[in-house]
């Protein structure tokens, strides 16, 4: 994982592109896509599933946590395509962003 670029200085503040518009490419917006309809399918089940109470709002908080990194990974870390290798995940949707179980990354 890459830290932030530096870019310059600017009065004597270093300039990084931290926060700076990543454009994503089309196989990045199918895997952000996938990602989405994973962490979707996932808080509906926890709504279905865990009883209402501090623990079910901290689980919810955790998968949007989760969420918000692989969200980032894929937008700021991509490198290449990534393959699907467990045949389970073939056809599923969101195939391309199964993370470790359906994705060979390369950088693991």
């Amino acid at each position: 994982m890459r830290g932030p670029r530096i870019l310059g200085r600017n009065g004597g503040l270093m300039v990084t592109d931290t926060f700076a518009h990543v454009a994503v490419v089309p196989g990045q917006l199918s895997a952000m896509q996938g990602l989405r309809d994973l962490f979707s399918g996932l808080e509906e089940e926890v709504l279905r599933l865990v009883p209402e109470g501090r623990r079910r709002s901290l689980a919810l908080t955790a998968l949007e946590q989760s969420g918000m990194w692989a969200m980032a990974a894929v937008s700021k870390d991509w490198e290449r395509e990534p393959t699907p290798l467990d045949p389970l995940c073939q056809g599923m949707p969101g195939q391309a962003a199964m993370g470790h179980r359906g994705v060979d990354r390369g950088d693991r």
